[in-house]
């Protein structure tokens, strides 16, 4: 027997079938794992409602929420504290991390523009522009949030 003898994926036995049913076996890399584009949120929708936000409010961390969904999220964890008594603080449902209502940011979108000439050619996800250089916001393009300190 030769070095690589007792390595059965060595030589030429190893068959296509055995090796196709490796591979399901493992479940690393198949169709079923992989995630399409409608897996993944739009950057203007809400975490908890995943839904596009019409009154946005942002995290110090950078999670988006609607206003109203956040609330009665907070509002849902507090009574919850209330009645177990063994903890007194909200947690971010994304990041975990303690959350307090005044740490919320409103955000404001600025809309695009319907008078634009080019409308026609412009996807019905493309909802808002850059405040500053007027270019389309989406899943793509890094977004910042200036807040007044």
């Amino acid at each position: 027997m030769t070095r690589h003898g007792k390595n059965c994926t060595a030589g030429a036995v190893y068959t296509y079938h055995e090796k196709k049913k490796d591979t399901a076996a493992s479940g690393y890399g198949t169709q079923n794992v992989r995630l399409s584009r409608d897996a993944v949120k739009d950057f203007d929708c809400c975490c908890l409602s995943l839904q596009p936000c019409k009154d946005p409010v942002v995290t110090p961390d950078g999670y988006l929420y609607e206003k109203e969904a956040i609330l009665e999220y907070i509002l849902h964890q507090k009574k919850e504290i209330a009645r177990q008594m063994k903890d007194r603080c909200v947690y971010c449902p994304m990041s975990g991390r303690p959350l307090k209502l005044k740490d919320l940011t409103p955000v404001c979108f600025t809309l695009l523009d319907p008078a634009v000439g080019r409308v026609g050619l412009i996807n019905r996800q493309d909802r808002y522009v850059c405040a500053v250089t007027r270019d389309m916001l989406g899943n793509s393009v890094p977004c910042a949030l200036l807040r007044p300190s």
